[in-house]
């Protein structure tokens, strides 16, 4: 709400039923514009996308080509 928080991973915790503070953080990130990755692959890909922006080293890839790596 401060805008202290830009960027949020929230992985499960592998229940098949999301706990209550799982669904609280993604909601609550979500209400206040922050973006949410919710696996381990989503999050890397986008780390690996910010820091080339931020080096302005801009290639196109898949998700998927981005696993290959």
């Amino acid at each position: 709400k401060n805008g202290e928080i830009d960027f949020v991973i929230n992985t499960t915790s592998g229940d098949r039923n999301p706990r209550a503070d799982e669904v609280t953080i993604r909601s609550s990130a979500i209400a206040n514009g922050i973006p949410v990755m919710t696996n381990l692959s989503a999050a890397k890909a986008s780390s690996m996308a910010i820091r080339s922006l931020k080096s302005l080293d801009l290639k196109v890839k898949t998700l998927q080509e981005f696993h290959l790596d």
